[in-house]
């Protein structure tokens, strides 16, 4: 929370940001989770929003809490080169029901790029104050 101010009218900037502020954190998380690739909803289980407001500034922190949801999520965000997949702790890749081979040649991925890197943050603090 902001600290508080003897101009009244800058004390009128300070309460606006600070009762605007749980918004802009609730829009945040809502937006950033809606975006978030989904396949075992572990990386939008691990983002985390979080108030670091001093008496000075605002400041608001958007993480993903689980390092390998982190990763995930990076790949996710830039996509990734072609690459070779090889069985590490089996003998085969399988998904259980087809099975691939000792290893398999990746195409790559763009499939939610830009899902962190192109979030509209910006409307998302913005529409807190309307």
């Amino acid at each position: 929370m902001l600290a508080l101010s003897a101009d009244p009218l800058e004390q009128l900037v300070i309460d606006c940001v600070n009762d605007a502020l749980p918004r802009a954190m609730s829009n945040i998380d809502a937006g950033i989770k809606q975006r978030a690739p989904v396949d075992t909803g572990r990386l939008r289980s691990s983002i985390d929003v979080d108030d670091q407001t001093s008496a000075d500034a605002v400041r608001i922190v958007v993480e993903v809490t689980d390092s390998e949801a982190a990763e995930y999520g990076l790949f996710n965000d830039t996509g990734t080169r072609p690459h070779v997949i090889e069985a590490r702790n089996a003998s085969v890749l399988t998904d259980g029901t087809t099975f691939f081979g000792k290893r398999v040649n990746h195409p790559g991925s763009t499939k939610n790029k830009g899902w962190w890197s192109d979030a509209p943050w910006d409307e998302w603090l913005c529409e807190a104050f309307e």
